[in-house]
């Protein structure tokens, strides 16, 4: 970054103000988020958590047949979550003449995070998902990605007395794999697509898309469902990574490009 700044100090005054306003706006912490949820079970929990991190959440139950009502919460947003809780069904779109199944977000530009891995195959993210037995910790959590919130390894994110289970699919090859549900890494349970990459089906996202490892709470303990108190603070880190992850400016990267030009024609 000082290597950046070093080289925009010789571009002439506004450009340089542009770039930094812009990047500004891109690394914003507050956002406004909508959230794809019933309401039950863990999901107050993680409203009330994100709204104590100044974040602006507005919640909304999706309707199979009502693409355009998730599409409108999504574009008065800056991310997008969607709970375990809601039917996978709900956020799907059925042709009645094709009979082609589309995600309701498949062409929002923005982030979308889902914990609802039965949707993933739907939306494209995966070949194919399931729900690992419960257990406290993920594995493999490459510290080195902005989605790891800095940890690594094997991390413990459920509290010691609330082992639960962690959903995972088999995402696309452009896929950027976090974590995973197992040792051995074979099932990804934290991952992430960005703008432009191929989904598995061959289209390209507009958007990031990230795979988040909530569990379902099916496979809780005695079937109970599951209380935001499980989830332990490296969980809430990993979601605050999630929630914070923007998408790239284009008028950023627009006038990045612009600075090899512009150096060039400084140097002549």
């Amino acid at each position: 970054m000082r290597i950046l700044l070093r080289n925009v100090q010789l571009l002439s005054g506004p450009l340089f103000f542009a770039i930094c306003l812009c990047a500004g706006a891109v690394d914003a912490q507050a956002r406004n988020i909508g959230f794809l949820s019933t309401g039950e079970r863990a999901d107050p929990g993680v409203v009330n958590y994100l709204t104590s991190r100044g974040h602006i959440v507005t919640s909304m139950d999706p309707i199979s047949d009502n693409p355009g009502a998730t599409q409108a919460l999504a574009d008065a947003n800056d991310v997008v979550l969607i709970s375990e809780t809601i039917m996978s069904g709900n956020a799907v779109y059925t042709d009645a003449e094709t009979g082609n199944v589309s995600f309701h977000l498949q062409h929002h530009p923005g982030p979308v995070v889902s914990w609802e891995p039965y949707m993933w195959d739907d939306a494209k993210w995966v070949e194919q998902f399931g729900v690992q037995a419960p257990q406290l910790e993920i594995f493999n959590v490459d510290a080195s990605h902005p989605l790891a919130a800095g940890l690594g390894g094997t991390v413990a994110v459920y509290n010691d007395e609330s082992p639960r289970s962690v959903s995972y699919g088999t995402p696309g090859p452009d896929a950027q794999i976090v974590a995973t549900a197992d040792a051995a890494g074979d099932n990804a349970t934290l991952f992430m697509y960005s703008a432009g990459d191929q989904l598995i089906d061959g289209s390209v996202t507009p958007g990031i898309r990230i795979g988040f490892f909530f569990g379902q709470s099916a496979d809780a303990p005695n079937d109970s469902g599951p209380a935001f108190s499980i989830y332990n603070p490296n969980a809430l880190a990993l979601l605050d990574a999630a929630v914070a992850i923007p998408e790239p400016s284009t008028l950023v990267l627009g006038l990045l490009g612009f600075v090899p030009l512009a150096l060039r024609r400084r140097h002549r």
